[in-house]
């Protein structure tokens, strides 16, 4: 699946993946919102604005719980800023799999760590 350019110091993906090795996993209310506007809105293009109403309207939060909530979902990674006002919802499997590599890469690194351990002492 990913090839020998995944353990490469420089690669784009192993960057990718140490940037999302800093990102905590989203709270429930944050992935119940995201999973949400990711089947309604797919990949287009909406503004910060028509999110913000979106979430006060299906869910019922205050005007400043949705603004919250938008800014967390970008600041992770999960919303996509492409100009000042104008965001793209990312699909939820394309999320899950940068995770999954996330994921990997953390499991390959501790055990590559231990096995140095191992084989000095």
């Amino acid at each position: 699946m990913f090839g020998a350019t995944f353990l490469l110091p420089g690669s784009p993906l192993v960057l990718v993946v140490l940037k999302m090795l800093m990102r905590r996993w989203p709270r429930k209310r944050e992935f119940i919102v995201f999973f949400f506007l990711s089947s309604r809105m797919g990949e287009r293009e909406v503004s910060f604005q028509d999110l913000v109403f979106i979430v006060k309207w299906k869910f019922g939060f205050t005007v400043r719980t949705a603004k919250n909530i938008v800014k967390r979902l970008v600041s992770m990674g999960f919303i996509v800023r492409l100009d000042s006002n104008v965001l793209r919802v990312r699909r939820v499997d394309e999320v899950l799999d940068e995770y999954l590599t996330s994921y990997l890469y953390s499991r390959w690194k501790k055990k590559a760590v231990s096995i140095t351990r191992q084989t000095l002492s």
